[in-house]
């Protein structure tokens, strides 16, 4: 009975993939969506695998919101770029973009994805607020949460994670970390940013300080993700930080294909916000 049981779940196992092939590679060929490489064992890997591109509808979405405010697609900053897949997205988007990533699992693949991208410059370093190498933490089965070791609400997480489901020991790295305003780029590229997305676990507000320079002098949208601690009386580090440099609209980006694209918020709820979008 129960090889039957397992002779059927591969059948409909046989079946899902099928269908899911013939539906991304109608997608691929149409030009919708690239290849990408993931891990099998990571969400984000299974999830470009099974839908073709990881968070679809949430940068459809962005970008309808960058469009709707005549924002000019030169540059953008993809802070945290995990294995390449927002990178890709902006790359169809904006004549150039650049991508930060400290953790070298993920920078490998993040390489092999963006062959062929000659507008993608990919960068192996995280940005912070200082200038250093720091001991990162990380699950093989959860690579986009690897985060620095201070901060401990992602460490019990990761090892909830582990407890449940008796998964391989947390991984220790040391990664380089840099600030923003002391990195060299061209001039002509630093200029012209007109979009930065920043998900780093909770360490946001540690890379915009270490870009202060570069506000005084550029206003881009911002897109950031939230989680409930870091939020307090409706506000937080980030939002605080991002007012006083002059921006004061913020939107919660939607993450379905259904619904308004994205909405006001004037205050946080005490919840985790997949993206935040702000403008001056």
């Amino acid at each position: 009975m129960r090889n039957f049981i397992k002779y059927i779940i591969l059948l409909i196992n046989e079946l899902i993939i099928t269908q899911l092939h013939k539906r991304n590679k109608k997608r691929f060929l149409s030009g919708e969506i690239h290849p990408i490489v993931g891990y099998s064992t990571d969400y984000i890997g299974i999830v470009t695998t099974v839908a073709g591109r990881y968070e679809q509808y949430t940068l459809e979405n962005l970008f309808q919101l960058f469009c709707q405010n005549n924002r000019k697609s030169i540059t953008a900053l993809d802070i945290g770029a995990n294995i390449g897949n927002h990178s890709m997205f902006f790359s169809e988007h904006f004549k150039h973009v650049l991508a930060f990533e400290p953790n070298p699992l993920n920078y490998e693949l993040l390489q092999i994805n963006i062959r062929g991208k000659s507008n993608i410059s990919a960068f192996n370093f995280g940005l912070s607020n200082k200038n250093e190498r720091v001991k990162f933490r990380w699950h093989p089965c959860n690579l986009a949460g690897g985060h620095v070791a201070k901060y401990t609400e992602n460490q019990q997480f990761l090892e909830s994670m582990m407890t449940k489901e008796n998964a391989p020991i947390i991984k220790d790295n040391s990664f380089e970390l840099k600030r923003f305003d002391d990195c060299d780029f061209p001039k002509s590229s630093i200029d012209n940013v007109s979009l930065i997305k920043i998900d780093v676990e909770k360490h946001e507000y540690s890379v915009l300080q270490g870009m202060v320079n570069f506000f005084s002098h550029n206003s881009p949208i911002i897109a950031f993700e939230q989680h409930p601690t870091e939020i307090n009386n409706g506000s937080s580090e980030v939002l605080e930080f991002l007012r006083s440099n002059g921006y004061s609209k913020f939107y919660e980006i939607n993450n379905l294909p259904i619904g308004r694209p994205y909405k006001r918020i004037e205050k946080l709820s005490n919840k985790r916000y997949l993206m935040i979008a702000a403008l001056p």
